[in-house]
């Protein structure tokens, strides 16, 4: 059977693509590595395990150290740790997620990250519970094309936090162009295992003189 050219071309290619992905990742890897190497040493960490994780997958796995210093124990992939405070970076990433849903406009998302009680404040002076946010970004009333995040500070008190930043970004509210500078505060409280934002408030950053 006689194979076409192109077909072999087109194999031929593809095959280059992934070895080159294939490439990259591994320099990636590399120097991921490398990393923790100093990391546990500048430290003083006895042992720690960490993974990566590319498309939902699990690309690569690595132990170093012992478990403790007495008994010597290599970590392995089951090694049990103590887990410090995550709130603050559960909250960085719900903030990211409400980037998200407000970008795409995804209502599920958009409910799901806010509390029926939400007060959120415009730059403007307009104040929306959550029925009217939801909708206004739904509806294509407000339409965030880009959300770009600065300056971020988060203050945890309780289950409770306060979290600040910069918001930059691009709009097509009614399917006008425009840009928006503000300063936002947010505050998000834990309910259950989740974090949900229950106030807002976003004022706009005076251009420069």
């Amino acid at each position: 059977m006689k194979v076409k050219q192109e077909h072999v071309d087109t194999c031929v290619a593809y095959i280059a693509q992934l070895l080159d992905e294939a490439l990259k990742t591994a320099e990636a890897i590399a120097a991921i590595d490398r990393a923790f190497d100093e990391y546990r040493l500048d430290a003083h960490v006895p042992g720690l395990v960490y993974g990566i994780v590319a498309d939902g997958r699990l690309v690569h796995l690595r132990t170093l150290g012992v478990q403790d210093l007495e008994s010597k124990r290599p970590v392995t992939a089951h090694t049990l740790f103590r887990i410090a405070s995550m709130s603050k970076a559960f909250t960085a990433l719900a903030v990211l997620k409400l980037r998200e849903a407000m970008v795409s406009a995804d209502k599920a998302a958009l409910e799901s990250l806010t509390a029926p009680t939400l007060s959120y404040g415009h730059s403007n002076g307009r104040i929306e519970n959550q029925a009217e946010f939801v909708d206004y970004l739904v509806s294509g009333k407000g339409d965030f094309v880009t959300i770009d995040l600065s300056n971020q500070t988060i203050i945890l008190t309780g289950h409770t936090a306060i979290v600040r930043h910069t918001l930059q970004g691009d709009t097509a509210d009614g399917g006008k162009p425009g840009k928006v500078n503000l300063q936002v505060m947010l505050v998000w409280a834990k309910t259950g295992r989740q974090w949900k934002l229950i106030a807002r408030q976003a004022v706009k950053v005076p251009p420069a003189s």
